[in-house]
């Protein structure tokens, strides 16, 4: 679908956009999370020739892209971008998603089809006669999803699509996603802040941060203050496999963890979320890095299942799918962590 090289954008002096190199495929969902400022609704609007880049070579569908009026407008047609705060026109809902048909001059019988289809989709199918000044701010955000679905692209691009929508309407919109993927065999990218958001809709997961694409998720990155812990302070066997000391790690909401590292001072530590136990209920075990937390989010990652803990931060623990049938665990429960100390580690 989109084959991208050495692609760069600035705004002043500052770099927002900056990848060497990415392939998408056609026909699938692509999520894309990032911080704010990660450079996602830049690459977003660069990858729905809204916007130019400053260097670099982009192939779409193997047409390599040229930034003139001539090739640009009918791909625009092809690659249809959803905003994460879209503008409807005045007029009725239905109105606003038969704009674009009649530009595209379809006949009414397949207008007033595609419409209500796509109302449907998004959980809109009551709101077709409503000024579209009256919906809320996530009815808004279903309805210029439904108003691009009925264009039938070949690509969706959407920025933040269930950010500002209730609970129980973003199944509404994850499931529209699914559905004009699997039936219409659309490709689609959307950005979130939220992981697990994407990790239930799609298992091609990039992430953005600084412009820069990663396929390693920046997850369990807090700051912390460190202190040197002498060898004699504490058994050896609580710190890796050495009797060298370590360091505690005190968190901005008073959590003090042991870490396997040597450094002192503001740092920024890594938790990697592979080396994080869950206790079992009767399980008893001598740590000095036991934590008490929630379960937040549960959600399937390729051969394994992400859980978010809330511990009084957010710590995401990874779990190969036979530990976690074993567990039963549940949103909502209660659960012991074992935070191993070589776990932790201090990044540049």
């Amino acid at each position: 679908m989109y084959e991208i090289k050495g692609l760069t954008k600035k705004f002043s002096n500052r770099t927002v956009v900056d990848i060497e190199e990415l392939f998408l495929e056609k026909e699938k969902i692509f999520s894309l999370l990032g911080p704010n400022g990660a450079g996602k609704s830049t690459l977003l609007s660069i990858l729905g020739f809204l916007s130019s880049p400053d260097s670099g070579e982009i192939m779409f569908m193997g047409q390599k892209i040229t930034y003139t009026q001539k090739i640009l407008l009918p791909l625009r047609k092809r690659v249809v971008f959803v905003d994460q705060n879209p503008i409807l026109f005045t007029g009725t809902v239905k109105k606003n998603l038969e704009f674009g048909l009649k530009i595209r001059k379809l006949d009414k019988k397949e207008m007033d089809k595609r419409v209500a289809h796509s109302l449907e989709l998004v959980g809109l199918q009551d709101y077709a006669s409503m000024p579209a000044h009256r919906l809320s701010g996530g009815e808004t955000k279903r309805a210029a999803l439904a108003r691009a679905i009925a264009l039938s692209p070949e690509v969706m691009l959407c920025d933040e699509p269930t950010a500002s929508v209730d609970p129980e309407n973003q199944e509404s919109v994850n499931q529209a996603i699914k559905i004009i993927n699997q039936e219409n065999k659309v490709s689609i990218l959307f950005t979130t802040h939220d992981r697990f958001h994407a990790f239930s809709l799609t298992n091609d997961i990039m992430y953005l941060n600084a412009g820069k694409i990663s396929r390693t998720p920046p997850e369990n990155m807090f700051f912390a203050e460190a202190k040197r812990i002498e060898p004699d302070i504490i058994e050896p066997d609580h710190i890796g496999n050495t009797a060298e000391g370590g360091s505690l790690l005190s968190f901005k909401n008073g959590i003090e963890l042991i870490a396997d590292i040597k450094v002192s001072g503001s740092i920024r530590a890594h938790v990697d979320p592979a080396e994080i136990e869950i206790l079992a209920t009767n399980e008893s075990k001598i740590s000095i890095n036991l934590l008490k937390g929630r379960i937040a989010q549960i959600a399937l990652d390729n051969d394994g299942v992400r859980l978010s803990v809330d511990v009084g931060m957010l710590l995401t623990v990874f779990l190969d799918l036979e530990k976690y049938r074993m567990r039963h665990i549940k949103v909502g429960d209660i659960v012991n962590l074992n935070v191993k100390p070589c776990a932790i580690k201090k990044l540049k």
